[in-house]
């Protein structure tokens, strides 16, 4: 019984495993590494937490007619209390109003969002798209409920 292969299996297997070679080869390649992907998924953190509260100002505004002047002003009531810090540093995220239903809200995000070819943002919701570093997103309040 021979070790070796007939030269048609051993180039079969060859071929194989070279497929299989590169294939793992373009995975790795064409993959983030696990620094970007937390740090992406950081950021996600940081927009939903902007968007709620965007939503929590909204409802405050539509009772008091006002926007607050802090964001601790919202409290527990508002279903914030946990969001309107950065996950990372800790650090309050930017507010300030602008005007009698305007206002900032600011975060420092790791990333840019993400880009198609045209070299537009791609989010689920363009208005929360940001470049990397500072950005603050200039918003009105609207009223909700009855």
């Amino acid at each position: 019984m021979s070790l070796f292969l007939p030269s048609g299996k051993a180039a079969l297997l060859g071929a194989v495993a070279a497929v299989v070679v590169l294939s793992v080869g373009a995975a790795l390649w064409l993959a983030d590494s696990p620094t970007e992907e937390r740090q992406r998924r950081l950021d996600d953190r940081r927009v939903m937490d902007l968007q709620a509260i965007e939503r929590a100002l909204d409802v405050y505004f539509s009772r008091n007619g006002d926007l607050p002047q802090t964001l601790e002003e919202l409290g527990e009531g508002y279903g914030v209390a946990d969001r309107r810090h950065d996950p990372v540093t800790g650090e309050p995220y930017g507010y300030r109003v602008t005007g009698d239903n305007t206002h900032e809200l600011c975060a420092t995000f790791d990333t840019a969002s993400p880009a198609g070819e045209d070299g537009r943002w791609r989010v689920a919701t363009y208005f929360w798209s940001h470049p990397s570093g500072e950005h603050c997103f200039e918003v009105e309040a609207q009223k909700v409920g009855p």
